[in-house]
């Protein structure tokens, strides 16, 4: 077990993560490849069509590296993609050190997965406080929506469902998740 540290300079580390599936795009992609500076919290979102070792490998060179060089120390899940000999590999070449987290433990990489939980999903569910708890669950939903994601500053996010856009805290925010061929909502 390793303890880690903050990076005291940009790109010394940062965390690389995959958000996925999502609803398929024009050009086919349905996975995000998510990274972000440990030490300015700079975040990078690059769309990608599958989350196989050789596509992480490539679209990680190509979108992080070559744009913003190699970093020293690169922290990421268990994924079998970053588990992966090439991804491992290709790190190596690059003189990257690779940090794994613990299994089922995604709070080790929680700067990134906060950022996974609004800033990457295009829909929302809003929790209504006009729900009063311990009160019967006929009094309706605690969460509705989904509402369109549209910005964030701060703590605050802009939503908007239909012509009326809204700014409300993050916290009343969860992601919404639409399986293929559903019709219903689905709760997370």
């Amino acid at each position: 077990m390793e303890i880690t540290k903050t990076a005291r300079r940009p790109f010394e580390r940062c965390a690389i993560d995959i958000v996925g599936p999502n609803t398929e795009t024009r050009k086919e992609n349905r996975y995000i490849l998510t990274f972000q500076d440990d030490q300015t919290k700079f975040v990078v979102a690059e769309p990608i069509r599958g989350q196989d070792a050789d596509t992480v490998a490539r679209e990680f060179v190509r979108n992080i590296v070559l744009k913003f060089g190699a970093l020293e120390v690169s922290l990421s899940d268990q994924g079998l993609n970053f588990l992966s000999e090439l991804f491992r590999n290709t790190c190596k070449l690059l003189r990257i050190k690779t940090i794994n987290t613990t299994s089922f433990h995604p709070e080790s990489n929680g700067g990134l997965e906060r950022v996974h939980r609004v800033r990457v999903v295009d829909k929302v569910l809003l929790f209504d406080e006009s729900v009063r708890r311990g009160r019967s669950k006929k009094l309706g939903a605690k969460w509705i929506g989904p509402y369109v994601f549209l910005t964030v500053e701060g703590v605050n996010a802009t939503i908007t469902r239909g012509k009326e856009a809204v700014k409300v805290h993050t916290n009343r925010l969860k992601p919404f998740y639409k399986a293929p061929g559903e019709s219903t909502i689905r709760e997370t």
